[in-house]
């Protein structure tokens, strides 16, 4: 049943409202399946109010922790999101009255009359929307996300600002975001999570993904800490580097990077597939570098993968020994997807 509320949670929310109005995702989030009952809202009744869908909805969905509510505000919004419920067959949203609690109630500083219904979730949720505070969160998370760790305030000053005049429409949030300048600064400044990383690897080696064993993804993503819907909080997986970087995570990013580099297809390495007819070490590191990263390498790190594929007494420009190619290209396309080039974006 999780995992069915989970591939419904993405099919049916992230994907449909990720570049629309944020009022729309919201809502659609407080009426899905998935998240009613992975915050236990459908335990929330008049008789036993649980608080966990009211707390997440303001520390993680809009307000943020630090962004104004008081633990009476909790209290008062569990009331008004009792009777909140699905349907078990259809895993449509229903609200049924009998579970909620009709009373007055007091949400940062509004008073909600009683005998309300199910509008008092959805007054609720039109004063986290209106509140600055949901902007300034919302536009932080987002510039952590493409721009830095630590997110410049200007910029997200700015984006609070479009959230704030377009009613909170993604496409203008992201566009605020991708024509500053500090988007443009940013190169190279994030490092890729664990997710990002496997799955750019794969494409930058595997051009048929029929090719590839499909469950490696699945063990390397178990190694790397990073499998989709697992992370036991609902705060979601860590966004910064500092969680990421650690001595035993860039050690399993290394063991997978040599494991896909030297995976086989139609009997030969995924590495070595990617030659094109490169037989000088010159050639071979240029070729897998335009392959791997498309970008070019900083000459120290160039010359450095180059001296380490040549044969012994031999030129950069020189032919390799044909039987050692396979194994240079392995050595050279691993020790690419192990470097900054590549755990960076």
């Amino acid at each position: 049943m999780a995992a069915l509320l989970a591939d419904a949670y993405s099919r049916s929310l992230n994907r449909p409202y990720a570049m629309g109005r944020f009022r729309d995702l919201l809502y659609a989030s407080a009426r899905s399946a998935a998240m009613l009952r992975y915050l236990d809202n459908i335990s929330n009744t008049r008789f036993g109010p649980n608080e966990n869908y009211a707390r997440e909805l303001m520390e993680l969905h809009t307000l943020g922790v630090e962004g104004g509510y008081t633990e009476q505000d909790v209290a008062e919004v569990a009331r008004c999101f009792t009777g909140w419920r699905f349907d078990g067959a259809t895993l449509d949203f229903r609200f049924v009255p009998d579970k909620h609690d009709e009373g007055e109630k007091t949400v940062l500083g509004h008073q909600l009359p009683a005998g309300q219904g199910v509008a008092d979730g959805e007054q609720v949720l039109e004063i986290l929307l209106a509140h600055p505070s949901t902007a300034r969160f919302i536009a932080g998370k987002l510039v952590r996300r493409l721009v830095a760790d630590d997110p410049p305030e200007t910029l997200v000053s700015r984006v609070a600002d479009a959230f704030i005049s377009t009613d909170g429409d993604i496409r203008s949030l992201l566009r605020t975001i991708f024509v500053s300048d500090e988007f443009r600064a940013s190169v190279d400044a994030r490092m890729k999570r664990p997710v990002e990383y496997v799955c750019a690897a794969v494409r930058a080696l595997v051009p048929n993904i029929e090719d590839y064993k499909q469950r490696l993804v699945l063990y390397a993503l178990q190694a790397l800490g990073q499998v989709p819907f697992e992370w036991p909080t609902p705060d979601g997986y860590p966004d910064t580097a500092d969680y990421w970087a650690s001595a035993m995570g860039m050690t399993e990013r290394w063991e997978f990077a040599v494991q896909l580099a030297a995976a086989r297809a139609a009997g030969t390495s995924h590495a070595e597939a990617l030659l094109n007819g490169a037989n000088t070490a010159a050639g071979l590191v240029d070729q897998l570098a335009e392959s791997v990263v498309r970008r070019p390498l900083a000459e120290s790190a160039r010359q450095a993968l180059i001296q380490s594929v040549l044969a012994e007494g031999s030129q950069a420009d020189d032919l390799l020994p044909a039987g050692g190619l396979a194994d240079r290209a392995v050595f050279v396309v691993s020790s690419l997807l192990g470097s900054p080039y590549f755990m960076v974006r």
